[in-house]
């Protein structure tokens, strides 16, 4: 979401990556794999306040609802401090009764939990990541959005303006926090994974995920050259 961008080395043939963004990067040839990181805060001060409270509030849903709710927590790398937590009952099998049901307590839990910090020049409001349909809601230490991290990435993509090709950023999602990237992107595409989710994207083109792979195998035959015609439901 933007919180932290991450600028990775290119390795030997035969180095390979494991993890993802929201855990810490490792190499299984312990190579130092980071080149370098973006914090979308200067001041980690205001992180690690709201760190804590985002660990009372990850404690405290999965002492109550230990059956029902996974709660996965999101760390910067280097220091490790809690960034996020993604609040997730997507295992449920009635998970559309407990989005409409159970939702709006979790948020209201949220709330509470927020107001019993007290207020001083080192906190700000947490952010959450709202979805109409999506089984799940994410809650950040700080205003963040995948728009920003969007900028940062192509910050490092070197330009080809005044060039006779010029690069052109492609964008895949499949939620509505996507919203803020597909807007700065060139091409973007909606991909869409389950039937029972209807995520209203803002995006130009869509895909099913299963034919995701298909798509993306054709993009390269074709020496990633877009066209309108890759693309369909």
């Amino acid at each position: 979401m933007g919180i932290e961008t991450l600028i990775l080395k290119t390795h030997t043939q035969g180095a390979t990556m494991t993890g993802s963004s929201d855990d810490s990067f490792e190499c299984n040839d312990n190579l130092d794999c980071i080149e370098s990181r973006h914090l979308l805060l200067n001041n980690n001060k205001l992180l690690e306040v709201n760190s804590r409270l985002l660990t009372n509030i990850a404690n405290e849903i999965s002492q109550n609802f230990s059956q029902t709710i996974a709660v996965e927590r999101k760390f910067t790398t280097g220091q490790r401090i809690l960034a996020g937590i993604t609040i997730d009952w997507r295992h449920i099998k009635d998970w559309k009764s407990f989005k409409v049901e159970s939702e709006p307590h979790l948020k209201k839990l949220i709330s509470e939990k927020q107001r019993e910090l007290p207020s001083t020049n080192n906190t700000s409001k947490l952010y959450i990541q709202n979805y109409t349909t999506h089984p799940f809601i994410d809650v950040y230490g700080t205003k963040c959005d995948k728009g920003m991290a969007f900028d940062c990435v192509t910050s490092q993509v070197p330009s080809t303006k005044g060039k006779q090709q010029q690069n052109i950023i492609m964008y895949l999602g499949d939620s509505e926090n996507d919203n803020p990237a597909f807007r700065k992107a060139d091409v973007s595409i909606g991909v869409h994974s389950d039937i029972r989710l209807k995520p209203k994207l803002n995006c130009k083109y869509n895909i099913c995920f299963n034919k995701l792979s298909i798509f993306l195998k054709d993009l390269l035959d074709k020496d990633l050259q877009f066209s309108n015609s890759l693309v369909s439901l």
